[in-house]
């Protein structure tokens, strides 16, 4: 067996290796820039050894699932109430307490559902599926209408719109739309994209 190598690639790749070792030398050698952050660097690492974006969002979801729960949890303690006390307990705090104040009426939903009936049937959003995606106080309804978009829910956005019976859908937060297309136009309901 033969091996043929051609001269000018051999140098070329000799070239490339040569340049490649220089810049790797450049590289190790060069300054490390400042450390100009404000939080100390120790303490920094140790917040991003911590820190988990995924667990946050976890705390979320578990908080939010638990909007529905059987009436006998009111009798006692609230289940997002023992699980902040026990994340504070675990994460160091000391001295954590809850204080108690008397309340009205407590707003709880069972059952909730969004469904697109034309032009195809799919359902949009449910308690179950993003318990967040249900606004606080909502109101009990069964309705199925046309919906209809207010933009900014400003003044301006309603002219010509008629959304009596209808449901108004904006931009803006749910209570903006509920406010505007509801109680002020007699909207049958309110879907918001802006709110948190």
């Amino acid at each position: 067996m033969r091996l043929l190598f051609d001269a000018r690639q051999l140098s070329i790749s000799l070239g490339s290796a040569l340049l490649l070792s220089l810049a790797l030398q450049t590289t190790t050698t060069a300054q490390t820039p400042p450390d100009r952050w404000l939080v100390p660097a120790e303490i920094r690492q140790a917040i991003l050894e911590e820190f988990s974006g995924e667990l946050a969002l976890q705390h979320v979801q578990l908080l939010a699932a638990n909007r529905i729960r059987p009436e006998e949890e009111y009798t006692q303690k609230f289940f997002e109430t023992s699980y902040l006390e026990e994340m504070a307990t675990r994460y160091g705090l000391s001295d954590v307490a809850v204080d108690y104040f008397p309340s009205g009426n407590i707003w709880v939903p069972y059952e909730a559902d969004l469904w697109m009936v034309a032009p195809v049937r799919k359902k949009i959003a449910s308690l179950t599926m993003v318990p967040s995606a249900l606004a606080s106080n909502s109101r009990s309804a069964d309705v199925v209408t046309e919906v209809v978009w207010v933009g900014n829910g400003q003044p301006a956005d309603y002219e010509g719109i008629d959304v009596n019976g209808k449901i108004v859908m904006g931009s803006g937060s749910v209570s903006s739309a509920f406010s505007s297309g509801v109680n002020q136009r007699g909207a049958a309901g309110a879907l918001g994209t802006g709110s948190p």
